[in-house]
């Protein structure tokens, strides 16, 4: 399960093809979405994860096929993640906000990290998924070694 116990689904937005999910509450939230290649360069759409507006970055690691990002945005918790995917086509990304006192968020995190990285190729036209099987997938390292989120 890649969202705690309780989150539930929100309903879709045909303006933006987006899996969400809410916290019981409402104050923590997933997302997990593609984003077309095509839409902006790779170095500027890293930057655009990467660098927003009001927030505290406290951990930002990446290489030339991907990019995870955490810190605060005030009292909360911001961790996102962007993978390369489907032979260069395509972003698959997640993100995770959440209030910092919330605990054993880092379970679901770590969680969702790894997924993103291992399914770097579902969800791709079957002509790509097939011939871009194996790619990347050695150059990325666990999340377990630190996302950063609590």
């Amino acid at each position: 399960m890649l969202v705690p116990p309780g989150w539930q689904r929100q309903p879709a937005d045909p303006n933006w093809p987006v899996e969400r999910y809410l916290s019981p509450d409402g104050t923590g939230s997933f997302s997990a979405y593609i984003t077309p290649v095509a839409q902006e360069p790779i170095a500027q759409h890293m930057k655009t994860v990467a660098f927003v507006d009001g927030e505290q970055i406290t951990r930002l690691r990446g290489e030339k096929s991907w990019i995870e990002v955490s810190g605060f945005k005030g009292d909360r918790i911001f961790y996102r993640k962007s993978v390369l995917a489907c032979g260069g086509t395509s972003w698959h990304e997640i993100a995770f906000e959440y209030p910092a006192e919330a605990h054993g968020m880092k379970v679901f995190v770590d969680r969702a990290a790894n997924a993103v990285e291992i399914n770097r190729d579902k969800g791709c036209p079957a002509s790509v998924a097939t011939s871009n099987a194996s790619s990347n997938i050695g150059e990325q390292p666990s999340a377990n070694q630190g996302s950063g989120a609590q």
